[in-house]
């Protein structure tokens, strides 16, 4: 999608450009989004950049970072993203998976961050399922959400989700 308009007549774009990301040491050509613009009749034209740390050699925890029109920021951290302590051993389901989201002000001092922890499903299929670049599962399983914290300064709110399958294994 490259543009989007609204019967009201505003309108959103979306601006992509061809990069390579790295998965380990594996390049993989990909289309990303460099920048969103929104205009239109009675709204104030604004854009939000998108910019990724996927170089060979990069290890840090921010993948993606959406500058926002205010100066602020939206980061991500993925599993599986650079060359940090991922082990896909046994967790090809866990993939790109996000870990973390932090808005942070204009100096770059986080005001709110949200940490998700995943689990794998039951197994839903005996089939090998993965790649080199992501590793290699004995089987299909879904990513599930075990446990969401978010933290906005003193204040912590924490979302524990459960099955009935967990509960009667």
């Amino acid at each position: 999608m490259t543009k989007f308009t609204y019967p009201s007549g505003g309108t959103v774009e979306y601006t992509y450009e061809d990069m390579t990301f790295w998965a380990q040491d594996k390049p993989m050509a990909v289309r990303a989004v460099n920048q969103k613009t929104m205009s239109g009749c009675d709204v104030t034209p604004a854009s939000w950049m998108y910019m990724y740390n996927r170089a060979i050699d990069y290890t840090g925890d921010d993948h993606t970072i959406i500058m926002r029109p205010d100066g602020t920021k939206e980061v991500y951290t993925y599993f599986g993203i650079g060359e940090g302590p991922y082990n896909p051993l046994g967790q090809a389901w866990k993939a790109g998976v996000l870990l973390k989201k932090e808005l942070r002000d204009a100096g770059n001092i986080a005001v709110q961050t949200e940490t998700l922890d995943w689990m794998p499903s039951p197994q839903i299929s005996d089939e090998t399922h993965g790649d080199p670049w992501i590793g290699f599962d004995t089987g299909i399983f879904l990513a599930r959400l075990r446990e969401r914290v978010v933290q906005r300064g003193d204040l912590v709110w924490t979302q524990t989700n459960t099955s009935y399958i967990d509960a009667h294994k």
